[in-house]
């Protein structure tokens, strides 16, 4: 009979060590499940602000579309004042070379 009891006592001892270790793996499931709790929430949150970047990114890409507009426009005109800024040059030329020979004329004319 004592054997059964010192069997017992063993059986017992390793009982609680058994039910130990289950309570230390209840409190690691509860983290774990705490964890994956909060990453969810975080995903969400995360889910949320790349659904408000997609709206960003159309209202940005729309920017840039008018921007670009703008740019083609101002590199026309740049492009259109640079033509009509030669041709002026060339004009003030061809009015030097007028205004020289009205002055060679006048003499001959009798015009002072």
């Amino acid at each position: 009979m004592e054997e059964v009891i010192k069997k017992l006592e063993e059986h017992d001892k390793q009982f609680i060590a058994i039910n130990k270790k289950l309570e230390e793996h209840d409190e690691q499931l509860d983290i774990i499940a705490r964890t994956v709790a909060e990453h969810s929430e975080r995903l969400d949150r995360i889910e949320e602000k790349i659904d408000g970047m997609d709206a960003k990114i159309d209202d940005i890409s729309r920017v840039v579309s008018v921007l670009d507009g703008f740019a083609g426009f101002v590199k026309k005109n740049d492009q259109e004042f640079v033509l009509v800024n030669h041709n002026v040059r060339s004009l003030e030329d061809r009015v030097e070379v007028v205004e020289k020979d009205v002055k060679q004329m006048k003499p001959a004319l009798g015009m002072s």
